[in-house]
């Protein structure tokens, strides 16, 4: 099992009578450069909180300190470590350690035990008898144990249904309330529909998989959705990839934003996310910023910085000439003729993370690094959203996680199939066909134009305004797809003569370009 976590250890007190102490642990070698503070309470145990750890996968080491002397004091729980007189103590940590140590189970928020009031019990009654089932008056909810079955019955799948659609109906709610109380003065917005990120085993219980009923049915009420960038591809050599199907809700009539909520090169403490990916270098700091940030631009999307923990991230005038820069940018896209219009679509069904399959192979189908590296541009769509309003700039489907379709849907699906011969469709998905050069292989057959070899840049691109930013050092091919002149989009500068160049770049390094497909206004016109 690989949980992650915010652990917890419990020290005892030293012979030597210390009330208060410090910890400094570390992870594989990695150290926390801040000690965490500690105070001993009336039995003679401190509680110290010190990191997410994948317990399955890192060993951590506690020192602890007496604040007083500054000097080393020990006496570690035999329960989590053998006693002995060395400074460092390692921890292996079990599932069963796990449990005893980082949270009792009675206090994890283990989301498969809930739902067993009778609140819930009574309005899952109702919503059983609302859609036609013979027993609703004596239904009961689910057990722990069929919930959690890897292919869950009809009955199980129908309390995942009410469950999510408990939590998406209550924010339809809020909406309307506060468009009530501000006189309809207040834009609303919720963060919801983190499809990718959270479509492992208890994606059934998170409540975020109703967004098609919620875009439906939240018009006047809400006004926008909003999620962190993924938390999986956020260091120098990641991509910008959404939680959520981002294109759906724009095409729905909603504003998207991204909240960019990475550390920056300010932040001294580590853990193995890579939300803290460790670096201290502010020129990578910029390049992450300028991607993450234009990318959202050439999406559509509005973003905001976020000092998640108020830790001075962005304390920092040179990080904030990246969004002065980027003002160049927005100007150039003010007047833009249409939404991003992606011609690789990521698809998935809310209703398949409902029928069971989580194991590997779904936790690989969730990773969107193969996309985003791929060579060309692509999006996250919802399959009912496809559906009801194909994207006519698609010409290549992914439907990623969109398996075990309900007999209406998948007539749905065979017909839109069947009406566009012209677009390659890719059904019963594995993770070798998204890596990126599985995808770049079908994107040429399928016509889909590719501004990089695959696996060599993060692509984005909107209106003849391209964003390339390289994963390796040296010399990268760049297909502008048109030629004439190509432009840096920021300075106006010129850059070479398109179609094709051959351009110098460092690992992580963000360029952005104008072509002469910049919104049809030829390609010499300076900014």
């Amino acid at each position: 099992m690989n949980w992650v976590l915010r652990v917890r250890s419990r020290f005892r007190m030293p012979s030597g009578g210390v009330s208060r102490c410090h910890v400094v642990s570390r992870f594989k070698g990695k150290n926390y450069s801040k000690p965490v503070s500690a105070q001993f309470d009336g039995k003679g145990y401190a509680t110290v909180r010190y990191g997410r750890v994948s317990p399955a996968k890192y060993e951590i080491e506690a020192e602890v300190f007496d604040d007083a002397t500054n000097s080393f004091s020990i006496s570690v729980d035999e329960n989590l470590v053998d006693q002995n007189q060395a400074p460092w103590r390692t921890v292996k940590y079990s599932e069963a350690a796990w449990k005893m140590v980082a949270l009792r189970p009675e206090q994890s928020i283990n989301l498969f035990y809930a739902g067993y009031d009778p609140c819930t019990r009574d309005a899952f009654r109702e919503w059983l008898k609302a859609h036609g089932a013979a027993d609703w008056a004596a239904a009961e909810v689910p057990s722990c144990a069929i919930r959690r079955t890897p292919a869950p019955p009809p009955r199980v799948v129908e309390f995942a249904r009410f469950r999510n659609r408990e939590m998406s109906s209550f924010l339809v709610e809020l909406g309307a309330a506060a468009k009530r109380g501000s006189g309809g003065e207040t834009l609303t917005f919720f963060f919801y529909g983190y499809t990718w990120e959270l479509g492992g085993a208890k994606a059934s219980e998170t409540g975020h998989f109703d967004f098609v009923w919620l875009m439906n049915n939240a018009h006047g009420k809400i006004d926008g959705f909003s999620s962190p960038l993924s938390y999986s591809s956020r260091n120098l050599t990641g991509s910008t990839v959404m939680m959520s199907a981002a294109e759906s809700v724009m095409r729905n009539g909603y504003l998207w934003f991204n909240e960019i909520d990475h550390r920056t090169h300010h932040e001294e403490m580590w853990d193995h996310m890579t939300l803290f990916t460790p670096y201290s270098d502010p020129n990578v700091t910029r390049e992450i910023m300028m991607r993450d940030s234009a990318a959202d631009i050439l999406r559509g999307y509005g973003d905001w910085w976020m000092d998640l923990f108020g830790r001075g991230w962005f304390r920092d005038a040179e990080i904030w000439k990246v969004r002065r820069a980027l003002n160049a940018l927005d100007d150039l896209l003010a007047d833009r003729k249409g939404m991003y219009a992606p011609q690789i679509a990521s698809v998935v069904h809310e209703d398949s993370f409902f029928r069971g399959g989580w194991d590997a192979r779904r936790s690989g189908l969730r990773n969107r690094k193969g996309f985003a590296t791929c060579g060309a541009d692509y999006g996250q769509y919802l399959l009912e959203d496809i559906l009801e309003n194909p994207p006519a700039s698609v010409k290549l489907f992914y439907l990623t996680i969109a398996d075990r379709l309900a007999p209406d849907v998948r007539v749905r699906l065979d017909a839109f199939k069947a009406a566009r011969p012209d677009v390659t469709f890719v059904e019963n998905v594995t993770p070798q066909d998204i890596t990126a050069e599985a995808i770049a292989a079908r994107a040429r057959k399928a016509g889909v134009h590719c501004f990089a070899a695959p696996g060599m840049a993060n692509i984005c691109s909107a209106e003849g305004v391209i964003l390339v930013q390289a994963l390796k050092d040296g010399p990268l091919e760049v297909d502008f797809g048109v030629a004439g002149a190509v432009r840096d989009a920021l300075n106006g500068g010129f850059v070479c003569d398109g179609p094709k160049a051959t351009l110098s770049f460092r690992k992580g390094e963000t360029r952005l370009f104008r072509t002469s497909a910049w919104l049809g206004r030829g390609d010499s016109r300076p900014l």
